[in-house]
């Protein structure tokens, strides 16, 4: 007769297979060999007993040996050169000051008198420079915005031309050019200009009287400089036998 125990019991008394978690084709699985330790009944009865994976223990992104792998420095960083597609050429940007002199620059603000509203409006801060051609000795003014380097002044100086002194104060002084270029066309503009101290402003001043009394009469030739003559050779010394 067969006698069994409980669900978790183990079978006594039988030939049938004792198979408790079925693994393997037989077992001598007890309760007493689970307390001793000599038992595991998580171990697969199998042929193989190396339950290893396959390749534990190499690196998994090395290079193999023979394909171009650095053993020694593996992070070395690869020289990638990069050609340009397009070779320009180098082009010459010409400013139209190449024959000019500079008399005079210093940073400033710059207006405009609004007719249709009656009020000065601020063109832009930035160096006004007073500029003189070295063969027509003709000067002008001319300003650009700081940063985006837009146009706020540019006329030329002419023999009629008188800066005034702003009213209530000695730091700007204003005037009247008929012939602005600023803007796509040349306009008749009445200007003002401010300065940081009334020294600048006497000096800009000064220089712009200056230039303006070098800019020959119309119709009149430049006076070209000549070189002075160079310096006659010493008589020769005159040796007389002793």
């Amino acid at each position: 007769a067969v006698v069994s125990t409980q669900s978790t019991g183990a079978l006594v008394g039988t030939t049938e297979p004792n198979r408790p978690f079925g693994f393997g084709a037989s077992s001598t699985f007890s309760f007493s060999g689970l307390s001793s330790g000599t038992t595991n009944i998580f171990t697969q009865n199998s042929g193989n007993a190396d339950h290893s994976f396959k390749g534990a223990g190499t690196a998994l992104f090395s290079a193999p040996s023979g394909e171009g792998g650095d053993a020694e420095n593996p992070e070395q960083e690869a020289n990638v050169q990069f050609e340009p597609l397009v070779h320009l050429d180098k082009v010459e940007v010409k400013s139209g000051e190449e024959n000019d002199l500079e008399l005079y620059k210093h940073r400033a603000k710059i207006f405009r008198f609004d007719r249709d509203v009656g009020a000065w409006k601020e063109r832009g801060v930035g160096d006004m420079r007073i500029l003189q051609d070295k063969t027509t000795k003709k000067a002008r003014l001319i300003m650009r915005r700081d940063i985006i380097f837009k146009i706020c002044c540019n006329h030329m100086i002419t023999k009629q031309m008188e800066m005034q002194p702003n009213a209530g104060s000695d730091k700007s002084l204003v005037w009247f050019t008929h012939a602005d270029f600023s803007e796509d066309e040349a306009r008749p503009e009445q200007l003002a200009i401010r300065f940081k101290t009334p020294d600048i402003c006497k000096d800009f001043l000064a220089t712009f009287n200056r230039a303006r009394d070098e800019i020959p009469e119309p119709g009149s030739t430049p006076k070209k400089e000549t070189p002075a003559d160079p310096p006659a050779d010493p008589p020769a010394a005159k040796t007389e036998p002793f």
